[in-house]
């Protein structure tokens, strides 16, 4: 899920153009206004608050313009353009595509998958060399489909793509009836965690996976990105389909599958930068929980 930080932000002799136009503005990051030297925790904090005041305006006057010229499908579409093309950097991180194929490793030849939240398809490469079954493409956000078709040709998947309009919350599929479920960055925006993991434990079957990564709230110990997360939270909701940076769902993973059947592992993103792309999305969970 993109954060805020990472948001276009539009010039102001921008702001009367049309929509798509808009949207194929450069992605200007909020994070750029910070000092480029090493910083204090006090310094970060300082430099943080006075990005976000000042990033938050630009952002928020883009998030106007994309909700308020088309509706909820301009607000889809705004979406759906930002997830494919503003986190790419994102996926092409080294540590990412490790973690990412090191989980996909658990898919076996032949399993049926559906894939909630699939978004854009960025998930869709780690798939090709799998001979995998059946995949199901559960997104609510028909403003994707473009977007996974593309994908789909790009990644040299040669198993079809059943994209199925729906949400985590009540998935469209009969009770243990899939190998693996997959969900990146997902539980972020559900309206409930709960209700979304009970329906990823019904349609599992016994022996079934699920595949999961997140990006949650920052631990303890980092308490300037904690603090970071906190302020722009709020924004993040409003203009992110409603992302939550705080949020953190291995309790309720633990309580659907039982201690003993969940591996997971906590860890925040590497980089050099002070702060790198998307650094509000850096703590990320990521595990496998089994259904016995």
């Amino acid at each position: 899920m993109a954060d805020v930080s990472s948001l276009p932000i539009p010039a102001k002799e921008d702001l009367d153009t049309n929509l798509d136009d808009v949207l194929q503005q450069d992605l200007v990051t909020v994070e750029a206004t910070l000092l480029d030297d090493v910083m204090s925790d006090e310094q970060y904090l300082i430099q943080s608050r006075r990005a976000f005041i000042g990033g938050a305006a630009g952002t928020a006057t883009l998030g106007t313009v994309a909700m308020c010229a088309c509706g909820c499908q301009g607000r889809q579409k705004f979406f759906a353009n930002m997830m494919n093309n503003g986190m790419s950097d994102y996926e092409a991180l080294p540590q990412v595509q490790q973690f990412k194929s090191q989980l996909f490793d658990h898919i076996a030849v032949g399993d049926d998958i559906m894939e909630i939240g699939i978004g854009s398809g960025p998930n869709l490469k780690y798939y090709a060399d799998k001979s995998i079954g059946k995949l199901m493409a559960l997104e609510p956000n028909r403003e994707f489909d473009e977007y996974i078709i593309q994908n789909v040709a790009k990644s040299n998947l040669q198993t079809k793509v059943d994209i199925v309009p729906g949400v985590a919350e009540s998935i469209p599929k009969a009770d243990n009836s899939v190998d693996v479920v997959v969900g990146t960055m997902v539980m972020c925006s559900v309206s409930s965690v709960k209700q979304s993991l009970a329906e990823v434990y019904r349609v599992l079957k016994p022996g079934g996976r699920y595949i999961y990564t997140e990006h949650i709230a920052a631990p303890q110990t980092a308490k300037a990105l904690a603090c970071a997360q906190q302020l722009a939270d709020p924004l993040q909701q409003a203009l992110a389909e409603g992302c939550h940076l705080r949020r953190d769902p291995e309790h309720e993973i633990i309580q659907t599958f039982g201690q003993e059947n969940v591996n997971s592992e906590r860890f925040v993103l590497s980089s050099d930068d002070i702060l790198p792309p998307h650094f509000l999305l850096s703590p990320h969970l990521i595990g496998v929980a089994t259904k016995t």
